[in-house]
């Protein structure tokens, strides 16, 4: 005991003698002192944080029963008898794993009884390297290579990682990425998933998608620029952007090399374009053949014939492009498809084939199996029930316990299992971005996170045009436009140079009926000229496509929309007296 521990017992002691002295001579005749055994039992505890009868140990110091250090009330103050406080608990050291016999002595994954390490292994800890000097060392709660049973290892989704919780194999991925189905996205920043899972951006004519903090967005190919609402142009041959956005060239001009001219000189007049049809793509070999563009790439013209490039990190398979490095039916290479095991997903990452288990189901080995009822890997990976014997929930039993079915050699409940669901044989099919279930005893689908389940389909309800914000709410296009699910909402669009107008995608420049705007009509005796109501054309009369939007006869315009083709429509002449004459062209 050091220097400063006597001195301080001594003050105590001497203070004790103090205080009885003063009670003597205080004290009134008859009556007896106070008793001063509290005092003088406040101490320090012993080596086993033990303390006089009345007292317990509070950091280091024996304080009477009911009493605490400070703020803090003692939280072992109501410890039983037996019971020993350790970390600030009462523990029974008689049965504890963690305390077995006395505080900070755990067993290796062991039970405890009479304050002995035992050699069975205690709930959720597993001895799977048959090892007794380290008792039960994995805990098959948590540990992913030994998730739930020993040997079942956890499945990874596309850049992420497998976890173990609660013995069951989950898929993560680490921040910002989301998962999607089995891959770890970047929503972000992905146009495929942007700002959520399966939600979509659009594609972009004569462009590109882009996704920009969960936004989308794009950028326009070289050659073309972005006008608005009307998208990536070509400024070269678009009437309505002609030289520079916003340019509407007069009606009767057309737009060669991006100045309204009365004619297109030694290029290919095609509506009210000048273009070459050897290398444009909107009118590629002849006028109004516009080449399509693959997703993840561009449309291209070569020698008036149509071609596609793909987008950098994408390849050509066939007439699509795709990521090589994760599409699972090109995985490293086009048409190298990859295949799963049952009750498993395949997947591709970095260019080679792997799968992902269903949830339920452990991988063990090249196989994903239920360990609860698997005769060859019951309760661990290539535990082999003997012959005869059947498994029962991860044991080998010689015959089903109550509830159960015997499916084979498996001890089955055919309310809930999706490989027997109602009957021993009877699978339950499974559906993209969902995985079987059974649910008492009819078969059902489980959907990924962010699916949702309509009319037996997991579809993302906030990107799917037929079921946009919920099952069976269809999105209907506008006439002569499309239409798209964003963020559960209904979005129609129109072609570029036209206006949507209610239901239907019109030409406000020419449109009667929408002149300039939606619903501003043109009266009686007037035409709509270059999205202005006029009582005449402002040249001689203009053919009018029979293809214009237009109900009214009476329209200043040689096409229903500066970019048709000129070659195949059917037109009539409007005067301003309102008669037509049949002109073919």
């Amino acid at each position: 005991m050091g220097r400063a521990r006597i001195t301080s017992r001594l003050h105590r002691v001497l203070g004790a003698v103090f205080a009885l002295a003063m009670t003597a001579l205080l004290a009134p005749a008859g009556c007896a002192s106070d008793d001063l055994s509290s005092y003088l039992a406040e101490g320090e505890c012993d080596a086993n944080g033990e303390c006089a009868t009345g007292y317990h140990c509070v950091d280091g110091l024996c304080l009477p029963d009911g009493t605490d250090a400070g703020a803090d009330a003692d939280p072992c103050a109501s410890c039983a008898a037996g019971e020993k406080c350790c970390d600030g608990a009462c523990v029974d050291v008689n049965t504890s794993s963690e305390h077995c016999g006395g505080c900070g002595k755990p067993c290796p994954g062991t039970t405890c009884q009479g304050g002995a390490c035992t050699n069975v292994c205690k709930l959720g800890s597993l001895d799977c390297d048959q090892n007794v000097t380290n008792g039960c060392e994995v805990d098959a709660a948590a540990d992913p290579k030994n998730c739930g049973a020993c040997k079942a290892a956890c499945s990874a989704p596309v850049g992420g990682s497998g976890a173990c919780k609660v013995g069951v194999c989950t898929l993560e991925c680490s921040a910002p990425a989301k998962l999607c189905d089995v891959s770890c996205l970047d929503v972000a920043s992905d146009p495929d998933n942007c700002g959520d899972c399966a939600t979509e951006c659009p594609a972009v004519a004569n462009g590109l998608r882009t996704c920009a903090s969960g936004q989308c967005g794009a950028g326009c190919d070289q050659g073309f620029t972005s006008c608005g609402s009307d998208g990536c142009v070509n400024t070269k041959t678009d009437p309505a952007n002609c030289g520079a956005c916003g340019t509407l060239c007069p009606t009767g001009e057309v737009c060669n090399v991006g100045k309204c001219d009365t004619s297109c000189g030694s290029l290919t007049q095609c509506g009210a374009s000048c273009v070459d049809p050897q290398a444009d793509v909107d009118h590629c070999g002849a006028c109004g053949n516009a080449c399509p563009a693959p997703k993840n790439g561009k449309a291209t013209c070569a020698a008036g014939k149509c071609g596609g490039s793909c987008d950098a990190g994408f390849v050509a398979c066939g007439a699509l492009c795709v990521d090589i490095s994760t599409d699972p039916n090109n995985c490293g290479g086009c048409g190298l498809w990859c295949t799963a095991p049952a009750n498993a997903q395949a997947i591709c990452s970095a260019k080679s084939c792997g799968f992902v288990c269903n949830t339920g189901y452990a991988q063990c080995g090249n196989k994903c199996v239920d360990t609860a009822s698997d005769v060859t890997n019951c309760g661990a990976c290539g535990n082999v029930c003997a012959a005869g014997e059947l498994c029962a929930t991860g044991k080998c039993v010689a015959s089903c316990p109550s509830g159960t079915t015997q499916c084979g050699a498996a001890c089955t409940d055919t309310k809930s299992d999706p490989a027997n669901c109602g009957a021993c044989g009877t699978a339950c099919p499974g559906t993209p971005n969902g995985q079987p279930a059974c649910t008492n005893g009819a078969c059902d689908v489980t959907c990924a996170t962010n699916f949702t389940k309509c009319n037996g389909a997991c579809v993302n309800t906030s990107s799917d045009a037929q079921n946009c914000g919920a099952c069976g709410s269809a999105c209907t296009p506008p006439s002569g436009g499309s239409v798209t699910c964003v963020t559960g909402s209904c979005v129609k669009a129109c072609p570029a140079g036209l206006t949507l107008c209610g239901n239907a995608c019109v030409n406000a420049q020419t449109d009667n009926m929408n002149c300039g705007a939606c619903g501003t009509a043109c009266g009686s005796g007037k035409v709509c000229s270059n999205g202005a109501c006029t009582v005449s054309c402002p040249t001689a009369p203009r053919c009018t496509s029979a293809r214009a939007t237009s109900t009214s006869s009476r329209s200043c315009a040689t096409r229903a929309h500066p970019r048709d083709a000129s070659t195949t429509a059917t037109s009539a002449c409007a005067s301003p007296d309102g008669t037509r004459v049949s002109t073919g062209r």
